[in-house]
């Protein structure tokens, strides 16, 4: 018995202090990839699914929409000969938040999130840098949002135009996602697309319990 009550306590021990190692783990677990002169956006993404449109909101600040509007976000195009006022490109400022709410008329479980791309640029070399966070909420909750990834600086792409990628893995648990919000913290580029990628959440589907 004396055997077994050790056993036990040697694995109480264990859960108390794996416990205490899951509340060290960072907020978020995606990864960022920030890559220059990168142009080739997707026209098949979560923004662009055929007949089921996403709806968005852009808050906090000023910004201008010169030459178009935030549905030029989801396009299918990304500029890398952009000039101010003359493309349809939406030049964010810090603080700037821009929130996609997903469409989910058909997908009712909403989405399981993998990335999100966000082209930038100008010909100007005082405009080529962007940092930003983003973050997703879910089907039932849908202001109650998570970080995926807080770039907390910005990237500054050499030739002007870059690309800054987040991808999402299993731990940040991204399933069921209803809402994308970005959040411009270092915006003095103009922004030219953005893509979000995913796929429908399953069903769960029945159980049937044969005795």
């Amino acid at each position: 018995m004396s055997r077994i009550t050790r056993t036990a306590g040697r694995f109480v021990c264990f859960v108390m202090l794996a416990g205490v190692c899951l509340h060290t783990v960072p907020a978020f677990a995606g990864t960022l990839t920030t890559t220059d002169a990168d142009v080739a956006c997707s026209n098949t993404d979560l923004l662009q699914i055929p007949g089921q449109p996403p709806t968005w909101s852009f808050s906090a600040g000023y910004a201008s929409f010169r030459n178009g509007t935030p549905e030029h976000f989801y396009n299918g195009v990304a500029y890398n000969s952009a000039q101010y006022g003359t493309e349809p490109i939406v030049w964010p400022d810090p603080g700037n938040i821009l929130t996609f709410t997903l469409n989910t008329s058909v997908n009712k479980l909403g989405y399981d999130l993998s990335q999100v791309n966000t082209y930038f640029g100008h010909n100007d070399s005082g405009r080529r840098a962007l940092g930003i966070k983003v973050e997703f909420s879910k089907v039932g909750a849908d202001n109650t949002f998570f970080l995926l990834y807080d770039m907390d600086s910005a990237y500054t792409a050499p030739s002007n135009y870059g690309k800054i990628s987040m991808t999402a893995v299993p731990a940040d648990e991204a399933t069921g996602v209803k809402k994308v919000r970005i959040t411009f913290e270092v915006a003095p580029g103009g922004v030219s697309e953005i893509d979000v990628f995913g796929t429908a959440t399953p069903s769960m589907g029945t159980v049937l319990l044969i005795r």
